[in-house]
């Protein structure tokens, strides 16, 4: 057993033929603390709350198990004060000025790249994408330049991706009626 997870330790030693639960792993202690942080409490309150719910001082006696309910106790405080503990940290400038860039490279027109953070993000500029949304976006317009690319440019020649990820009709399937000639 390595020295920190001898300090991890939950300090009430097992009953003779009881196991002893594993300490609180590092990613829920991490966990913990993002949600601690999101919730606005203080070192003093969330000792206070671990001491409540897991019986222990602080956050280094806490088990596995004893852990796990500290999170659901964050989430409720979360939900009960309104807090989105979901949500995502806004898009980096780098993030929005690489979406801006791919959309001027992707030959799209104003009302095509709305439609894309919509359908993407929800939202409608760059600047309010979350890093996984803006993430998901700079994926779409890759794509998109692609296809510009691919197509010889030209505005109106690339469309944005349809809901569910189909790929935009091609020039074929616009086409393609089942009529026998």
């Amino acid at each position: 057993m390595s020295e920190n997870e001898r300090e991890r330790e939950p300090s009430s030693a097992a009953a003779p033929g009881e196991r002893r639960l594993p300490p609180a792993s590092e990613k829920q202690l991490k966990f913990i603390r993002v949600l601690a942080e999101k919730l606005s409490l203080s070192e003093d309150e969330l000792a206070a709350l671990a001491r409540e719910v897991g019986g222990e001082e602080g956050l280094d006696g806490l088990t596995v198990r004893t852990a796990s309910e500290l999170i659901d106790e964050l989430k409720i405080q979360g939900r009960e004060r309104g807090v989105d503990l979901d949500a995502q940290d806004r898009a980096s400038d780098k993030q929005v000025g690489f979406i801006k860039s791919l959309k001027r490279r992707a030959l799209l027109t104003t009302e095509e790249f709305e439609a894309l953070l919509l359908e993407r993000g929800g939202v409608r500029t760059p600047e309010e994408l979350g890093k996984r949304d803006a993430s998901a976006v700079i994926d779409a317009l890759k794509e998109l330049e692609r296809q510009a690319k691919a197509k010889g440019g030209g505005r109106g020649t690339v469309t944005p991706p349809r809901a569910g990820g189909a790929p935009p009709p091609t020039d074929d399937d616009r086409y393609d009626d089942d009529v026998p000639f």
